[in-house]
C-alpha cells in the first residue's frame, strides 16, 4: 500500500487542483451538489451530476481537455483517488469531496485553463493548401495505427490490433468508405441537414471507451469550426447549423464520448487537438509535426483518429479534387 493509498483510507486526505478547464469552470455549480463517481480508471477519475454534467479528475502528466479538473497527487498517480464508481460526491465551484469527505479537492486557486479554441479569422486558401500538404505527409509517417487515417489516406494495409476480427474490422471500413463519400456529396451540397446525416453514422463508430467514429467526428468539427469564415470556409451559418443539427445524433454512443462530443460541438477540444490545430495556421512544419506526434499519443487510436478528421475536414473544405498533390521531395520524406 502506499503512502497516498494509506492516507486516504484512513483519515481523509485534501488535495488541490492545479488546473481547471474553463468549460469545467463554467459549468460547476455555486453551491453544493450531489453527484456521483461514474467510472475509474487508473489516472482518471469521472464525476456526473444530475443536470447532465462531466467532471474527469486527473494527476498532472494526462492531456488537458474540456472536462479537466488536474489534480496535485504528487508521485503517487498510480493509486488515483482511490474511487469506486457509485461513490458519493459533493461538488461545487470550490470543492470537491468524494465519500464521506474522503478526499477533499480544493478547487479555490487553481490555473484555469481555456479549452476553447477560436475561430482563426485569417487563414486563406492559399495557406491552407500548404498546410494540408504537410499535413498530408506527416500524417504519412504518423506512428501506430488508425483505420480512419488510413482510409483518408487510401491507404487499405492497415494493421490489426490484437484481438481484432478482420471480418468486423472489414466491415467497419466499408461503412467507413460510404460514410466518407456522403461527407463529400454533403457538403458539396452545402447542406448542414445533409452534413449531420453524413457525419451520422461515424458516431459509435469502432472500438473503445472513445469509439474511432466518435475521434474522427471530433477532429472534422474541429477543422471546420476553427475555418469558418475564413477563405477556407467561408460561410459561417454552414458550420452553426451544422453544430445544430449534430446536437440529437451524439447520443448514440458511450457516455464519455457523448461528452467528448458535447464539448466539441460547444468549441472545446482536448489540448493536443487545439495545439495542432493552431499549428496547422502558424505553417511552421517542425511545430506541426510536434503536435501531430503529442496528438498521436492521445489514447490508443483517439489522437491518431482525430488527426484523421482534421485532414479530412481541410480536404473537404478545399475539394478533394483541388487538394495539393504530393511533391517529389515529399515522397523522399515519406519514404
Amino acid at each position: 500500500m502506499t503512502p497516498l493509498v494509506d492516507r486516504v483510507r484512513s483519515s481523509g486526505l485534501t488535495l488541490r487542483a492545479l488546473s481547471v478547464s474553463s468549460f469545467v469552470a463554467a459549468t460547476l455549480p455555486a453551491a453544493p451538489e450531489s453527484w456521483r463517481v461514474h467510472s475509474c480508471y487508473r489516472r482518471t477519475v469521472n464525476i456526473i451530476g444530475g443536470r447532465g454534467v462531466w467532471v474527469s479528475l486527473h494527476p498532472l502528466g494526462v492531456p488537458l481537455h474540456a472536462y479537466s479538473v488536474i489534480v496535485d497527487v504528487g508521485a503517487d498517480a498510480a493509486s488515483f483517488l482511490c474511487a469506486t464508481p457509485g461513490e458519493s460526491v459533493r461538488i461545487s465551484k470550490s470543492l470537491i469531496e468524494i465519500g464521506d469527505r474522503r478526499v477533499a479537492i480544493v478547487l479555490e486557486g487553481a490555473d484555469t485553463w481555456d479549452a476553447a479554441i477560436g475561430r482563426i479569422g485569417y487563414f486563406s486558401r492559399s495557406s491552407a493548401a500548404a498546410a494540408l500538404r504537410e499535413l498530408r505527409v506527416l500524417a504519412r509517417v504518423c506512428p501506430g495505427q488508425s483505420l480512419f487515417l488510413a482510409r483518408v489516406l487510401a491507404t487499405r494495409a492497415v494493421a490489426l490490433a490484437p484481438g481484432q476480427d478482420t471480418d468486423l474490422r472489414s466491415l467497419l471500413g466499408a461503412r467507413l468508405d460510404d460514410t466518407l463519400n456522403d461527407i463529400v456529396a454533403a457538403w458539396q451540397a452545402q447542406s448542414a441537414d445533409r452534413l449531420a446525416a453524413a457525419l451520422g453514422p461515424a458516431i459509435g463508430l469502432g472500438f473503445g471507451l472513445t469509439p474511432s467514429g466518435d475521434d474522427f467526428v471530433t477532429g472534422f468539427v474541429a477543422a471546420a469550426h476553427c475555418f469558418a469564415g475564413t477563405d477556407v470556409l467561408p460561410g459561417e451559418g454552414l458550420i452553426d447549423d451544422l453544430v445544430a443539427a449534430m446536437r440529437p445524433l451524439i447520443r448514440s454512443t458511450t457516455l464519455p464520448s457523448y461528452f467528448m462530443l458535447k464539448a466539441a460541438l460547444e468549441g472545446f477540444y482536448p489540448e493536443p487537438l487545439r495545439g495542432l490545430v493552431g499549428s496547422l495556421a502558424s505553417g511552421d512544419p517542425a511545430r506541426m509535426r510536434f503536435c501531430i506526434d503529442r496528438l498521436s499519443d492521445l489514447g490508443a487510436t483517439s489522437g491518431r483518429d482525430m488527426l484523421a478528421g482534421v485532414l479530412f475536414g481541410f480536404e473537404v473544405a478545399l475539394g478533394r479534387e483541388e487538394c495539393p498533390a504530393l511533391e517529389e521531395n515529399d515522397e523522399a520524406r515519406i519514404h
